[in-house]
C-alpha cells in the first residue's frame, strides 16, 4: 500500500515472520528496492508430515513519484508490517524581489 500527504509518501508492506536483519531496502535510480530473505527452521528430530507455510526470498520494486527525496528515507518494522517514509522535496515558492 502506498499513501501520501501533503509532506511526505509511506509505504506499507506485510512482512510476517521476517527479522529486520533479513531485509534489504535501496535506491536504483528512482526506483525503491525491498529485498528479504527467509529460512525454514531446521529440527532434525522432526518428520515434516504437512507443510503450508512457504520459504523464499521475495523482492519488491516500487518506482518513486518524482519528487521523492531520496535522502529522507527511513523504515521501520513493526509486527511484521515494514513502513518506508519518503518525505516530498520543498518546492521553491515564488519570490517577490523589491528594486530599490
Amino acid at each position: 500500500n502506498i499513501y501520501e500527504d501533503e509532506n511526505s509518501y509511506l509505504i506499507k508492506t506485510v512482512i510476517p515472520g521476517v527479522d529486520k536483519k533479513d531485509i534489504s531496502l535501496s535506491l536504483d535510480n528512482n526506483t525503491l528496492i525491498v529485498f528479504g530473505t527467509t529460512s525454514q527452521e531446521n529440527n532434525e528430530r522432526l518428520t515434516t508430515l504437512r507443510s503450508e507455510i512457504s520459504f523464499k526470498d521475495f523482492k519488491r520494486q516500487i518506482t518513486l513519484p518524482k519528487d521523492s527525496d531520496h535522502q529522507s528515507i527511513s523504515a521501520n518494522l513493526i509486527n511484521g508490517i515494514l513502513e518506508i517514509i519518503i518525505k516530498k522535496k520543498q518546492k521553491i515558492k515564488p519570490k517577490n524581489i523589491i528594486i530599490n
